[in-house]
């Protein structure tokens, strides 16, 4: 299995405790239960995504945005990132809020 998955993907396996796996589950349970929705902003003259709107139908949750390259401006906090994978960013909203998160140097 860890072969299988090593021939896919260029990160390190992490495990979980049962605990972690627990908590982790909830937060997705939540996450899920918040009806995220992401929308991207293009600029025509340009060529390039201008912008990712993030917004919740219902709750408040933590929105991920997974961004390869460029620059990322309006999120959280800083990206977390394990080993090659790309930085991950967090948005936080309240219960049907929506937040755009500015980004640059991305090209379609």
């Amino acid at each position: 299995m860890v072969g299988a998955y090593s021939a896919h993907v260029s990160w390190p396996l992490q495990t979980l405790k049962l605990d972690d796996q627990l908590a982790f589950a909830k937060v997705r349970i939540a996450r899920d239960a918040c009806g995220l929705k992401y929308r991207l902003g293009y600029d025509i003259g340009t060529r390039k995504v201008s912008s990712v709107k993030v917004s919740s139908a219902s709750g408040g949750c933590e929105a991920p945005l997974m961004v390869a390259g460029g620059t990322v401006t309006g999120t959280d906090g800083a990206p977390r990132s394990l080993g090659s994978e790309p930085p991950l960013y967090t948005v936080k909203l309240a219960g049907g809020d929506s937040k755009t998160i500015g980004l640059a140097g991305l090209t379609w």
